[in-house]
């Protein structure tokens, strides 16, 4: 029922000229918002320092996280990624980044090429982030936890892929119509 009216929504999104603008405006905004990554112990002992001096200087880290962040797969910059998720976030209620951790396999003890499980895939490194249209991400619940997440399936062309739930950043908003089993 939710991708249902998530569907609709982007639908109403594309073909309302005036829901475009305002969605747009915001989302393009947000995009353009420079995200970096800070050295949190030189940001902290320079904000002491600050208190005394007012010096207002930043430390940033050049590293892996920091070229991910900036540029996000071979076809996006950073703002154009983060325009989209806010976009789809403001139309749908929910956005989606799938992190990109390889193929998911690797050689387990026997030397035999095997599906890695979720556990040995959140220690791998994220190579690419990429935008999920909410229209097309089914959540799976964890049948344990009313409230737990199990799974993140992506659905295209009537085919369903298994993304996993370490490799899935879900920004979702409330939704009022609680429903205990879906």
């Amino acid at each position: 029922q939710q991708k249902i009216r998530d569907d609709l929504y982007a639908k109403g999104f594309n073909s309302n000229t005036a829901v475009y603008s305002i969605v747009m405006k915001d989302a393009n905004k947000f995009g353009s918002i420079p995200r970096y990554v800070y050295d949190a112990s030189v940001m902290e002992e320079k904000s002491m320092r600050r208190r005394i001096e007012k010096k207002a200087q930043t430390e940033y880290l050049n590293n892996d996280l920091s070229k991910l962040i900036n540029r996000p797969n071979a076809y996006e910059s950073q703002d154009f990624l983060f325009t989209k998720v806010r976009a789809s976030y403001k139309v749908c209620g929910e956005g989606f980044i799938w992190l990109n951790r390889g193929d998911g396999m690797g050689i387990d003890k026997e030397g035999v090429l095997t599906k890695l499980s979720d556990e040995e895939m959140e220690r791998l490194p994220v190579v690419e982030m990429y935008w999920l249209p909410a229209d097309h991400v089914i959540v799976v619940q964890d049948p344990n936890d009313m409230f737990g997440i199990r799974d993140f399936l992506l659905e295209v062309n009537g085919r369903r892929q298994r993304l996993g739930k370490p490799n899935v950043i879900h920004w979702k908003t409330i939704h009022l119509d609680f429903d205990p089993i879906t």
